[in-house]
């Protein structure tokens, strides 16, 4: 299951786990959450909850992009 961005402007970090990795499996949701306190990914708090712009997942994925290159 791919999660599109058309349309929207913030997701969640369920559906950027989805996005990145294809689940949100334990580890994934971990590492979205370390990333989002470390700085990594720059996201937006509302009360509890937490939502990831549009452009930090673009940036994000060309990064993982270039790093698999990199690996090749």
């Amino acid at each position: 299951m791919m999660v599109s961005l058309e349309g929207r402007s913030l997701f969640r970090p369920k559906e950027v786990a989805i996005r990145l990795f294809g689940d949100f499996g334990d580890a994934n949701r971990k590492r979205i959450y370390r990333w989002i306190r470390t700085g990594k990914i720059k996201s937006i708090k509302d009360s509890r909850v937490y939502f990831i712009p549009k452009n930090e997942i673009i940036r994000i994925e060309s990064e993982m992009n270039v790093e698999m290159e990199m690996a090749d």
